[in-house]
């Protein structure tokens, strides 16, 4: 019998009919159909549904898809039309598919990353006095072990093949230095270098506060300092690990080495570092397993150790430890021509490059609307038609009335 449907367009019931499907019970069964004001539309239809409405009105039609749009074409264009658009399969079918091509990712996704640096600031904005002072003392710990592990292995290079291969010392501390990292991540602590990062991120994405930002980072760098300054003064110096060759000259030569760079050298060297140091600690936490997390948080580490980069956490280890063994400085030679130019660079290097990079590689579209919103804040409107109203024949609206209210 002739099956019936009905296809909606633009208000109006428009007559679908078609002759017998021969197809199988069970099958779905397509092919163009010629309608009335629409050309040709692909009809699909479950056989199933013609046992219901063999005959009568609106039988169940599974999908209409329209193939030609042309309206008050000849013949030949719509014939045309409609075998050129048979040969491609619809556009609804084809983003179906695509939604549907998803690979299962073995790590955390970059963008749940993000979304995850903007809950921990959150976090270290609340947390309470006393546990921020613990937690930034327990990450200078941390990295002071770190920097004495450093020191005895690079340091107990004999001194003539340190000169003759000064790359040795450096693949030594590329490969060691990344433990006090993957201490202060795995097991706890505040480092600012990172902190410098989250933190940043979450005032753009409006979690935190100035003022937050603030707080947490003058309490986490002081409490670093105190952190890693006393690790190596109790275990490195009063140990006596450093008084025999060739250890002693390898830590007094750091400590002389890095107060006498030069100002812009020393910034540069920083904003890299830390920038590396970010990325460890991003690709550490895209990682869902410890080692996962270990492997991806040693390469960046390893780069900025080998290439010999100021990490200001880490210069509070060395160059203090030179400085207690004797080394020809001076500590407010250190403070104010190294130590914080280091700072400064390291709040570019991981706040602004990478925190930056991270908010607005997913959160793009935020600082266009924001910027949008200043601008249409600027513009101002067009003033209203003026109504006369016709009772009391006075102006309502108009330029008077507009620059009055506004």
């Amino acid at each position: 019998g002739e099956l019936h449907g009905t296809a909606q367009r633009a208000g109006g019931q428009i007559e679908v009919s078609r002759g017998h499907d021969e197809a199988r019970q069970g099958a779905v069964s397509s092919s163009p159909v010629e309608v009335q004001g629409l050309g040709q539309v692909l009809v699909e239809v479950n056989a199933d549904d013609k046992k219901h409405h063999s005959t009568g009105p609106a039988s169940p039609i599974s999908q209409i898809v329209q193939l030609d749009k042309s309206r008050g074409t000849d013949d030949t264009k719509q014939d045309k039309s409609s075998a050129s658009a048979s040969s491609k399969p619809p556009k609804e079918v084809v983003m179906q598919e695509i939604d549907q091509f998803n690979i299962k990712a073995e790590i955390n996704p970059m963008i749940e990353v993000e979304k995850q640096q903007e809950k921990l600031s959150i976090m270290k904005a609340h947390l309470p006095f006393v546990r921020l002072v613990f937690l930034g003392i327990l990450a200078g710990w941390w990295l002071g072990l770190g920097v004495l592990l450093v020191c005895v292995m690079s340091g107990g290079i004999p001194v003539d093949i340190r000169a003759a291969w000064p790359m040795l010392p450096k693949i030594v501390t590329g490969f060691l230095f990344p433990v006090g990292i993957s201490l202060i991540t795995l097991i706890g602590g505040e480092l600012f270098t990172g902190n410098s990062m989250c933190m940043l991120i979450g005032l753009w994405a409006g979690r935190v506060t100035l003022f937050e930002l603030l707080y947490n980072w003058i309490i986490v760098l002081i409490t670093n300092f105190v952190g890693a300054t006393s690790t190596v003064y109790f275990f490195g110096y009063l140990t006596e690990l450093f008084w025999a060759e060739p250890w002693h000259s390898y830590i007094v030569g750091i400590a002389v080495s890095k107060i006498a760079l030069k100002p812009g050298v020393a910034f540069l060297r920083a904003i890299a570092a830390n920038a590396l140091v970010c990325s460890c600690i991003l690709l550490g936490q895209s990682a869902r397993d410890m080692i996962g997390k270990l492997a991806a948080m040693w390469f960046p580490i390893m780069m900025f150790a080998c290439t010999g980069f100021e990490h200001s956490i880490a210069n509070m280890a060395f160059v203090p430890l030179g400085l207690f063994y004797g080394a020809d400085a001076d500590w407010r030679n250190w403070l104010y021509q190294n130590l914080l130019l280091v700072i400064v660079g390291n709040t570019v290097g991981g706040g602004i490059v990478i925190g930056g990079a991270e908010y607005f590689l997913f959160d793009w579209t935020r600082l266009l609307a924001n910027v949008q919103d200043q601008q249409t804040a600027l513009v101002r409107p067009a003033a209203p038609a003026a109504v006369v109203d016709e009772e009391s024949g006075l102006t309502i609206g108009g330029r008077a009335s507009w620059e009055l209210a506004g």
